[in-house]
């Protein structure tokens, strides 16, 4: 009896060994299996912060690459512009002198036929002094009249301010009578005929 009850015994402490040892081998098994996961978890983490970052420095990349786009754009842009106001200031200022050198130009010729026709003027005699100096010559005035015949040279100052006008702008053609200034001179005239009919008389 003793035998069978030791072998009785034996049997359940080795199936009490073993269902221990099937417990500890669920156990590393289990254990196993939750640092498997773990460590997938880990992997899958830092997958998704690897391709997350990935992304976010491709579209940085890609913000940077149309940033730096803009601003080559924007430079661009302000050079043309810059280019373009200096060629407008350069074909203003050239239209400008332009028209000031033809204002000049037509001011010149505007002058020209006015100081010709104030130097003809001035040099034509008037018919005045010229009737004057007809009646002196055939009437043969006395010496006290010879002074009056001396009255046309003072009209050779006008002509002056002829080189002035090479500066200055001429006066307008209806300004140009000032040589009749010397008009002073009608009484000697009105004293010719007088002496005429003098002589006339002496002489009837």
């Amino acid at each position: 009896m003793s035998s069978v009850v030791q072998q009785q015994q034996q049997q359940q402490q080795q199936q009490q060994q073993q269902q221990m040892r099937r417990r500890e081998e669920e156990n590393e098994q289990r254990r196993a299996a939750a640092a498997a996961a773990t460590a997938a978890a880990t992997t899958a983490a830092a997958i998704t912060t690897y391709v997350q970052e990935t992304e976010e420095a491709t579209t940085l990349a890609a913000a940077a690459a149309a940033a730096a786009a803009l601003v080559a754009a924007t430079a661009t842009l302000t050079a043309a512009a810059a280019a373009a106001r200096t060629q407008v200031r350069a074909a203003a200022v050239a239209q400008h002198r332009q028209q000031h050198n033809q204002q000049q130009q037509q001011q010149q010729q505007h002058q020209q036929p006015q100081q010709q026709h104030q130097h003809h003027h001035q040099r034509q005699p008037q018919p005045q002094q010229q009737q004057q100096h007809e009646q002196q010559q055939h009437h043969h005035p006395p010496p006290a009249a010879a002074p009056p015949a001396a009255a046309p040279p003072a009209a050779a100052p006008p002509a002056a301010p002829t080189p002035a006008a090479a500066t200055a702008p001429a006066p307008p053609p209806a300004a140009a009578p000032p040589p009749a200034a010397p008009t002073p001179a009608p009484p000697p005239a009105a004293a010719a005929p007088a002496a005429a009919t003098a002589a006339a008389a002496s002489s009837s």
